[in-house]
C-alpha cells in the first residue's frame, strides 16, 4: 500500500491539469474555465432529458429507469473514451522505461496508472451525473440518505467500465505486437470508435428497434424490468444495481454494486500481473525494424529525386502515418461510400 500511494503521488504529480510547463496556472486555469462554458448548453440539453423523462416515469414509479440510462451514458462515454486513454497512460507515457527497472510489481504500477486514468474519467461522469441528478432531486425531493449513496455510486461508477477497456487492452498489448505502435493503435482506434457509432446508429434505426420504440409504452407496463434489460445490463451489470439502489435507497443493492466494482478491479490487477510487463517490456523498440540495406539498396535511397516528386512523396507519408490527419482527411474517402450502401 506504501508503494502504491507512494507512486500515484508521482504520477499525480506528472499530470499538470493547470500547467503545462509553458504557460501559467491562471492561462490555463482561464482555457478549462472556457471549455467548462462550453458544456453548459450539453449540461442543459441532458437536464431538459432526463427532467421529462422521470416526469413521465415517475407516474409508474419507474426512475431507477431514468437513472440507468443516466449511467448506462457515463459507462458508454468512459469506455469508449478510454481506449484512447488507457494506452497512452498504461504503454505510450515516458515514465514507462524508469517504471519498469524500479522493484515494484506489475499490480502496483497498474493501480498507481489505473488511479491516474480515473481521475480523467470523472470528467465525463460529472456532465452527465449533474443534470441527472439534479432533474432526479427537483422532481422527487430524495432524502439525505440519497445524497451520500448517490457519492458512493459516482466515486465508483467508472471502475467496471475503465476495467473492460483496460483488461482490452492489455490483451492486445501482450497478444497482438502490431497495436504497439502508437500512431498504429491511434488510427485504428479512430476507427473502431466510428465503426462502432456507425453500427449503434444503423442497429437504433433499423425496421426492428424502430417497433420495439413504438411499443415502449406498452413494455414498460407489462414488465417493467425488460427496458432495463435491454439497455446493456450485460455489458454493465453494476449500473443496474446502482439505479435501484438509488431509486429505492436500498443498501443491498449498494452493496453489490460496490462488491462488483471492487471484484472487477481486483480482476484487473490479477490479470495485470500476467499480461503487463510481457506487454510492456521492450516497448521503445517495438517501432524499430532493424533493417539491413545492402549497397545497391542505399544507393538507390541516396539517389537524388526532383523536388516537386520528393517533396510530395514527403507530405504523402506525413498524411499516412499521422493519425490526426489520416482520421480526418482519408478515413471520410473509406467511410463515406460504406455509409451510402448502409443508407441505401
Amino acid at each position: 500500500m506504501r508503494k502504491y500511494l507512494a507512486l500515484t503521488h508521482a504520477l499525480l504529480k506528472n499530470v499538470s491539469l493547470f500547467s503545462d510547463g509553458k504557460s501559467n496556472k491562471i492561462k490555463m486555469m482561464g482555457l478549462y474555465g472556457l471549455i467548462a462554458l462550453c458544456f453548459l448548453p450539453t449540461l442543459f440539453l441532458f437536464y431538459i432529458m432526463f427532467d421529462t423523462s422521470i416526469q413521465a416515469l415517475s407516474i409508474l414509479h419507474l426512475e431507477s429507469t431514468v437513472l440507468y440510462l443516466g449511467f448506462f451514458i457515463i459507462s458508454i462515454l468512459i469506455f469508449l473514451f478510454s481506449i484512447f486513454l488507457i494506452p497512452s497512460i498504461f504503454y505510450f507515457s515516458k515514465d514507462l522505461d524508469t517504471l519498469l527497472v524500479l522493484p515494484l510489481p506489475p499490480q502496483t504500477i497498474l493501480a498507481g496508472k489505473f488511479t491516474t486514468c480515473i481521475l480523467y474519467e470523472y470528467a465525463f461522469t460529472i456532465i452527465v451525473s449533474i443534470p441527472l441528478l439534479s432533474a432526479y432531486v427537483s422532481n422527487l425531493h430524495p432524502g439525505i440518505f440519497f445524497y451520500l449513496m448517490a457519492l458512493v455510486v459516482l466515486l465508483l461508477l467508472p471502475i467496471y467500465p475503465l476495467v473492460l477497456s483496460s483488461i482490452l487492452t492489455m490483451l492486445m498489448m501482450r497478444f497482438v505486437p502490431f497495436f504497439k505502435n502508437r500512431d498504429r493503435f491511434n488510427i485504428i482506434g479512430g476507427f473502431f470508435v466510428i465503426g462502432l457509432a456507425m453500427a449503434f446508429s444503423y442497429f437504433m434505426n433499423s425496421p426492428m428497434m424502430m417497433d420495439e420504440q413504438s411499443n415502449l409504452f406498452t413494455t414498460i407496463l407489462t414488465d417493467p424490468d425488460s427496458l432495463v434489460l435491454k439497455l446493456g445490463t450485460w455489458l454493465f451489470p453494476a449500473i443496474s444495481f446502482a439505479s435501484h439502489a438509488l431509486s429505492n435507497t436500498n443498501i443491498l443493492h449498494l452493496l453489490v454494486f460496490i462488491a462488483i466494482s471492487i471484484l472487477s478491479f481486483l480482476i484487473f490487477l490479477l490479470l495485470g500481473k500476467f499480461l503487463y510487463f510481457k506487454g510492456a517490456i521492450g516497448f521503445s523498440e517495438t517501432t524499430s525494424t532493424r533493417k539491413r540495406f545492402t549497397s545497391s539498396e542505399m544507393e538507390k535511397l541516396n539517389k537524388q529525386q526532383g523536388k516537386t516528386f520528393a517533396y510530395t512523396k514527403k507530405e504523402l507519408k506525413l498524411l499516412f502515418r499521422t493519425p490526426v490527419y489520416f482520421i480526418n482527411c482519408i478515413s471520410p474517402v473509406i467511410l463515406f461510400p460504406i455509409l451510402y450502401i448502409i443508407f441505401y
